[in-house]
């Protein structure tokens, strides 16, 4: 699939495509993701002015920043953006402050939608932050490495000889 589509290219009425390849999926995250779908659909507005709207989903193996034991991760992410290229004689003024009105509307260098740029983008905004397994996931030992969430460890009669301990008695 072509993945950068020139603005006169895009009629009013738009273009509608639909795909499971997930080579636009960015670097490790691509051999492990899985049961990708992607809808997408541009309408052009005017000759400066591009609706995307698209839908992701697709699940990725991720490792837990925890216990670092891998996990599905699904995503299932909806997108809408107005893709704008100025015209020659458009000034470049730019908010300081902007309502969630602007915050949609993308300026493009030129008159081209770069479609695994912005799949790209939409995938790793839809990556958690903080990726964990589970809520309740202990992690690992700091002690000895041993992973919490299987079974306890000897490590943790040893809490005593930590250098804070002896604050711990102060109070």
């Amino acid at each position: 699939m072509r993945m950068q589509i020139n603005f006169g290219e895009i009629s009013e009425s738009g273009f509608r495509w639909e795909f499971t390849d997930s080579s636009w999926i960015p670097g490790t995250y691509q051999t492990h993701a899985s049961g990708t779908h992607v809808l997408l659909e541009l309408v052009k507005q005017n000759h400066t002015k591009v609706e995307l709207r698209s839908s992701l989903q697709v699940t990725v193996q991720l490792e837990c920043d925890r216990c670092l034991e891998c996990y599905a991760y699904s995503i299932d992410s909806d997108m809408r953006l107005i893709l704008q290229y100025p015209p020659e004689n458009h000034l470049h003024v730019r908010n300081v402050e902007s309502g969630r009105a602007e915050i949609d509307i993308v300026m493009l260098d030129q008159p081209v939608v770069d479609l695994e740029d912005i799949l790209r983008q939409q995938f790793l905004l839809a990556l958690p932050e903080k990726q964990l397994c589970g809520e309740q996931c202990k992690g690992l030992c700091s002690q000895c490495g041993a992973d919490l969430n299987k079974s306890p460890c000897a490590c943790s009669a040893d809490k005593e000889k930590s250098p804070f301990a002896v604050l711990a008695k102060l109070k």
